[in-house]
């Protein structure tokens, strides 16, 4: 039973009375004419055009990746909060660190840590004040996953007892004798609240909800744990009355809209739990609110409370225009009845949707017209989608036997029921191509769990799985898949040998990685599974290595290490063939080398250290308290040497390239340190750590302490050791410090990691990898168009390298920097086919949210006439920009 429609009244002590919806829209407008840097041109159209539907239903923002939709959302809050509102943000659990950042940036500072488990919102009990309670909050952040709870009969009592305690004190019953103290406490604290409301005119549906919850089950059925398994008949009472806790909203935030887009998903039942004002508004923010399924539209729609009728009406103007950008893309050229059809339809789907739908896309970007200005191209040009292929019959006769196998896997693979042929169907079933299916024989459960989750969520939309079939009756497919698998593995896992190190996708990613950064460049790349993204990582250190001693170059290095299966060793032995030489690798002599070479390291790391608490507090400025107590913390510990050294290592690697006497690039470099630190958060942690800060990110003397036991920690772990830094990991059990570290370096120009290798479905999100790189290499592509969106939109955002290049940019148009996606294909196979099944996909995702329905690859070879017809098709394609609806 949602909680919404429930009153007005239901405010928290630190607002009035909620002022209304006009309240809010006089408000974002007046934010909007304020003079600021804050705020771009096209972010001040979506606050006018929130301001004018806000007060008629919700909004979903749907603003290409990395145009700026938080800073819009936090505008919004505080226009609510302004007005006596409180509002909630529901967010991945991993994004805490940049709503924060946003929140202070726009003046809304003393936003609580995001509350991830009821873990966390039980602590808040823990003392006797209920001064903290979440209900007195004006704006809350909590996790997509905050009812993800496993609750059953072996569940410690804390868990599931709060909608007991909360009948008692209602009811005016005895308590329980073992109550938990803190659940004691929350209930009181929530039921005097709830009654305080209930007083208020107009709020006599607070008593409705309550004889709901806590009139119609037997008494006894409070205390059964069984009652609140996921199942239960118990649990949504549980789950309702815990967000009864959070108070009333006016305003519900919901970032990565997209996600979990089933009635039943977790984030659909915390929607429908949280209790919302008669005259609550939703407001959605995603990138890609359709992927794959026109369908998709209506999904997210729901989200914002689009429901009934207008469901409806909506649901045959998706469809009229998905049908027409389906027929018009083979004949645009020819048909001009599919033309006129496309128009009317496009006309129509805009003026459906524009009610419910802001969107800024890459057509409204200064940096973007710039490019189309002086190239003469069209505006998504600036992307460059360039495959790097592998020639099949060119390779070793081992590979082509494994490619053969992993052709021959998507056929046998489907109806058996072992988990490695099912992890080969989910692989198959998404699409995706033969460097995946190479490297699932190297698949780590642990590693790669995260990865597999994504998997079994897409694939089941995909390809509607069915549930996994009986083995009766079907041993010679059983058969036939285990003897291609066995084939596969021989080559593919051929780890003893290092044959892991000649996979050609490895091999050809090294080739582009090291062309594009010997050109000073930075290289993200995706991957899937952990095995090769290791392997790709050790080999491209392995090179770099051998290089640097060639040609006298320092590297961090003092010797090889320990073990002879360590995939550095592995990946050296590889690299010195690969490189031409015929011999064995003199390991003894490279040990000398780097000793000698580790020296000259050494010498640059004491020069630096012998003046560097000096630089970095001259390069500090005066209001920078917690950086400069940091600091004198760093001073203190000065005796320690592995905590010092590990500083300046740090210091340095940041500062690569740049002047070491230069106090305010050595500040920089700190700052940038403290900062990574302090936004670590891992979303699977149980307990918030809240910390006592000001509204301008000052840290009270007794979190200095903690802060710095955080950094030494750190320190310890990433700079401790020396070993080559020039292509990094990042995978599902990277940790979340470790992330942000490799972050704040990666958007270094000069500092290493030159190379970042992220797994799919933890780099794709949370992470701006933007600053210094433009290239993204897709190790293993992806067959969801909205995944390889969000992938590339760790590099093209606002303010980035390509932006800044585009910026000074005065050569041929030919020459034009762009952002580059490089994906991996096996020229000839199954990989072709899935990619052109993508480029189809993305096309038509591009049409709906782009404007784009004649792809760019077919604009390169046409007419005069037919370009003509690409400029009308393109005047008349839906546009849901606030700047156009300004201008109109």
């Amino acid at each position: 039973m949602a909680c919404c429609g429930h009153g007005g009244a239901g405010r928290s002590q630190m607002t009035g009375p909620f002022g209304g919806w006009d309240v809010v829209a006089s408000n974002l407008r007046a934010q909007a004419d304020q003079p600021s840097q804050l705020l771009r041109d096209g972010q001040r159209a979506a606050l006018f055009a929130l301001a004018d539907r806000l007060p008629h239903n919700g909004v979903l923002i749907a603003d290409e990746v990395g145009m700026g939709k938080t800073r819009i959302a936090a505008c919004l809050t505080n226009a609510v909060v302004s007005a006596g509102g409180r509002v909630a943000v529901l967010i991945p659990p991993g994004l805490g660190f940049q709503w924060q950042r946003e929140f202070r940036a726009v003046g809304q500072g003393n936003v609580p840590s995001i509350l991830r488990s009821y873990w966390a919102y039980r602590e808040i009990w823990r003392k006797k004040s209920s001064e903290k309670a979440l209900f007195r909050e004006p704006v809350l952040l909590a996790s997509h996953a905050f009812l993800n709870w496993r609750l059953g009969i072996n569940s410690a009592q804390w868990r599931w007892e709060q909608l007991r305690a909360m009948r008692a004190i209602w009811k005016n019953l005895r308590p329980a004798k073992d109550e938990d103290p803190w659940i004691a406490r929350a209930a009181r604290d929530i039921c005097a609240y709830l009654k305080v409301q209930a007083s208020a005119p107009g709020e006599e549906q607070i008593a409705r909800i309550a004889e709901a919850l806590f009139g119609h089950s037997p008494g006894n059925d409070y205390g059964d744990p069984t009652q609140y398994e996921v199942t239960g008949p118990m649990r949504g009472h549980l789950e309702q009355a815990i967000c009864l806790g959070l108070g009333q909203f006016d305003l519900v935030i919901i970032d990565e809209a997209h996600k979990g887009r089933a009635t039943e998903s977790k984030l659909s039942v915390l929607i429908d739990r949280l209790w919302r004002a008669e005259n609550a508004r939703r407001v959605g923010l995603t990138a890609t609110p359709v992927e794959l399924d026109s369908n998709q539209w209506l999904q997210t729609l729901c989200r914002i409370g689009v429901s009934g009728e207008e469901y409806a009406a909506l649901n045959g103007k998706i469809e009229c225009y998905q049908q027409s950008v389906s027929a018009l893309r083979s004949c645009w050229r020819t048909n001009a009845g599919a033309r006129d059809t496309y128009v009317e339809a496009a006309h129509d789907f805009q003026s459906g949707l524009s009610q419910y739908v802001l969107r800024r896309d890459k057509r409204s970007d200064p940096m973007v017209q710039t490019f189309a200005s002086r190239t003469g191209e069209s505006h998504d040009a600036y992307r460059w989608l360039h495959e790097i292929n592998i020639d099949v019959m060119r390779l070793p006769i081992e590979w082509r036997q494994a490619v053969c196998a992993a052709e021959a896997l998507s056929f046998t693979a489907s109806g058996t029921d072992d988990l490695t042929t099912k992890r080969l169907r989910l692989t198959i079933g998404n699409g995706h191509g033969i460097a995946s299916q190479l490297d699932q024989v190297m698949h780590y459960d642990e590693d790669d769990s995260k990865q597999d989750e994504a998997d079994e969520e897409i694939a089941t939309h995909l390809a509607g799985i069915a549930p996994l079939q009986s083995l009766d009756g079907m041993p010679k497919r059983q058969q036939r898949t285990k003897w291609w698998y066995e084939k596969l593995q021989r080559v593919s896992n051929a780890e003893q040998n290092g044959g892991i190190f000649n996979h050609p996708a490895i091999l050809s990613a090294v080739k582009t990685i090291e062309e594009e950064v010997s050109k000073g460049e930075k290289v993200l790349v995706f991957g899937r599974y952990t095995r090769p993204m290791r392997a790709l990582v050790a080999l491209l250190n392995a090179r770099a290595m051998l290089r640097a001693l060639e040609t006298g170059t320092p590297w961090p290095q003092a010797k090889l290490p320990d073990g002879d299966d360590d995939d550095a060793r592995l990946a050296l032995r590889a690299a010195w063939h690969q490189f031409g030489n015929v011999e064995a690798l003199n390991e003894g002599e490279v040990d000398r080398r780097l000793g000698e070479q580790f020296k000259h390291y050494e010498n640059i790391h004491r020069r630096l250290r012998a003046h560097l608490f000096e630089r970095i507090s001259e390069g500090l400025a005066a209001n920078e308290g917690r950086e400069r107590a940091l600091l004198d913390k760093a001073r203190e510990d000065g005796s320690d040497a592995i905590v010092v050294a590990s500083l300046v290592r740090a210091i340095s690697e940041m500062m690569e390239g740049e002047n070491a006497d230069d106090c305010i690039a050595c500040a920089k470099a700190f700052r940038d340190l403290v900062a990574a630190v302090q936004a670590s958060e891992d979303p699977d942690q149980e307990t918030s750590k809240e910390q006592d800060a000001d509204d301008k990110g000052a840290i009270a003397p007794p979190q200095i302490e903690s802060l710095w036991l955080q950094l030494k920690t750190r320190l310890s772990e990433e700079y401790g050791t020396t070993r080559g830094g020039h292509a990094r990991l990042m995978y599902g059990g990277t940790k979340h410090e470790t992330r942000r570290l490799l972050q704040a370096a990666f958007n270094r120009p000069q500092s290493n990691p030159k190379v970042l290798v992220a797994q799919s479905v933890v780099g794709r999100e949370g992470l701006n990898l933007h600053e210094a790189c433009r290239i993204v290499v897709l190790l293993h592509p992806e067959w969801n168009p909205g995944v390889v969106e969000q992938q590339i939109g760790r590099v093209d955002r606002m303010g980035s390298r390509w932006e800044r290049e585009m910026e000074t940019f005065n050569g041929a148009p030919s020459e034009a920097p762009r952002i580059e996606i490089r994906p991996i294909v096996f020229s000839g196979t199954y990989d072709e086919h899935n990619w052109q099944v993508l480029q189809k996909r993305w096309d038509s995702l591009r049409a709906q949210l782009h404007g784009i329905v004649v792809p760019t690859r077919e604009r390169a070879t046409a007419t005069d006439a037919e370009h003509e017809i690409i400029r009308a098709l393109d005047e008349s394609a839906p546009n849901f920009s606030p700047e156009k609806e300004a201008l109109s």
